[in-house]
C-alpha cells in the first residue's frame, strides 16, 4: 500500500528469501512495478547487436530475400522472444521503439529501394511487428485450448438462452486496465473475435 510500506519476510525451505526489484526468467525481464520498459529497452539493445550480420552480410551482395531470411532469424527471433506474455501489456512508446528496429532493417535491407515502412513491408512480404505478435498471441492460444493442461486458461461460455453476447470462451472480468491487457484476458478476447 501507499500508506503503510513495509518489507515482507518469506522463508524457503528455512531461509530467508531476498527481495529483488527485478529478475530475468527465460530471457524476460520482470521487474516488481509489473512494466515492460527494463524488457523491452534489454530486447531492443540485444536487437541493434545483431543487426550487425544483417549490416555484414549487405556488403557482399546477397539477394534480398536471404537478408530478410538472416533478419528473420537472427533479430525478428530476438523481438518475439516471449512476446505471447508483453505484446499486451506495452506501452506506445515501447511498440513505437520495437517497430522502428524492423524499420531500421528494412532501411539496411532495401537501401535506395526503401521508400517508405508500409511499401517497404509489401515489397518484402512481412507484416508489422505488432500485427505479428497479434498473430503469435492467437496462435498461443488456440494450442493451449487443444491440451488439457492448459485449456483451463481459456473456459468456454456456457451458453444460455437470455444472453446477449455470444462469445465462445468465458473473458475474465477485469476491474483495471492492467489486468485487462495483461496477457491471458487479452488472449481471451482475440480467441472470441477470432472463432
Amino acid at each position: 500500500t501507499n500508506k503503510y510500506q513495509f518489507s515482507t519476510r518469506l522463508k524457503m525451505q528455512g531461509k530467508n528469501i531476498v527481495n529483488t526489484n527485478e529478475a530475468k526468467l527465460l530471457g524476460t525481464t520482470i521487474t516488481s512495478d509489473l512494466t515492460w520498459s527494463k524488457n523491452t529497452s534489454r530486447i531492443i539493445k540485444k536487437a541493434y547487436a545483431s543487426m550487425q550480420i544483417v549490416r555484414k552480410l549487405y556488403s557482399f551482395s546477397l539477394p534480398t530475400e536471404d537478408l530478410i531470411t538472416i533478419y528473420q532469424i537472427y533479430v525478428r527471433s530476438i523481438l518475439e522472444q516471449s512476446s505471447v506474455v508483453w505484446h499486451s501489456s506495452l506501452t506506445e512508446a515501447g511498440r513505437t521503439d520495437l517497430e522502428r528496429v524492423q524499420k531500421i532493417a528494412l532501411r539496411i535491407i532495401l537501401k535506395d529501394l526503401y521508400i517508405s515502412y508500409e511499401s517497404a513491408l509489401k515489397k518484402v512480404g512481412l507484416e508489422t511487428l505488432d500485427e505479428r505478435q497479434k498473430y503469435l498471441c492467437l496462435s498461443f492460444a488456440k494450442s493451449c485450448t487443444k491440451t488439457s493442461n492448459n485449456c483451463n486458461m481459456f473456459p468456454l461460455n456456457k451458453y444460455d438462452i437470455q444472453t446477449r453476447t455470444k462469445e465462445k470462451y468465458v473473458v475474465q472480468h477485469a476491474s483495471t486496465d492492467r489486468l485487462k491487457y495483461s496477457a491471458i484476458p487479452y488472449m481471451q478476447r482475440l480467441l472470441n473475435k477470432h472463432s
